[in-house]
This record gives structure tokens, sequence and C-alpha cells, in this order.
């Protein structure tokens, strides 16, 4: 879905030109400080991924990984209020999946306060904060 329908209508082909296929550590390591019967994941080669845990740890540093961090907050961007009606709220921060994997029936993500979660992923609207890497 990423690197298919949301990488062909987000992106005009001179964006594209500027996207770098990047190659995605899916391991253990990229997952919770707390692995609780986690396995690698394959890993893979993508234009457009979600962030691991790590990833969202080292590019939106806090001093307490589990106080509010504004840096990792997410507003609704015009792609997601052009197709979503309830990030259309005045105000609403988005809630945002992460690619590692959480343990037995939660999963990874960051609220909509910037905290890392781990919760069920059945339970909880959330959306996804596209990565991708360019060439300048």
């Amino acid at each position: 879905m990423l690197n298919g329908t949301f990488y062909n209508d987000a992106f005009s082909a001179s964006e594209k030109e500027r996207i770098i296929k990047s190659k995605i550590d899916n391991s253990v390591q990229q997952g919770s400080p707390n692995p609780y019967h986690q396995q690698d994941g394959n890993n893979t080669e993508d234009n457009v991924f979600l962030l691991s845990y790590k990833e969202a740890e080292s590019y939106f540093p806090a001093a307490d990984l589990y106080a509010p961090n504004p840096s990792r907050v997410a507003k609704p961007t015009a792609y997601v209020l052009a197709r979503n009606e309830e990030a259309l709220k005045d105000g609403v921060n988005s809630n945002w999946w992460l690619r590692s994997p959480g343990y037995q029936t939660a999963t990874l993500a960051v609220g909509n306060d910037g905290r890392l979660y781990a919760i069920l992923a059945t339970s909880w609207y959330a959306g996804v904060r596209p990565a991708i890497w360019i060439k300048l």
C-alpha cells in the first residue's frame, strides 16, 4: 500500500526521482527495548516505510522516552485531510503506527502526545507517518 497506491498518488514524477529506495532493517533490535517473544522480520527494500521503535527514539529524541514529546507529534497533512473526516477535527494530532512488532497482541505506536506506546492493535485508532530518504 505505501509503496503502491500511496507512493503513486502522493508524489509527483519529479519528487519520485529524488526518493531513494532504502534497505529497511526489520530485526528484533529495531523494536522495543523489552522484546517479548519477538522474532526478526524479513528485511525489505522500500521507497516509503514506517519508522521502527529505535528510529523514532533516534530521530525524535527525548530525555524521558515515556513522557510527552512534542517533536513526535504528528499533525494531519493535506493528503490526510482530503481523505479522512476524523482528521478534520480542530487541533487533532494523530496517533501513528511504527513498523516494529510489540509483544503478543500488542503493537508499537506513537501517541498523539508523542509518547511511545505498546497497545492492542485492534483497540486504537492510528494513522501512519510515512518516512522516505531523499537525494538533496
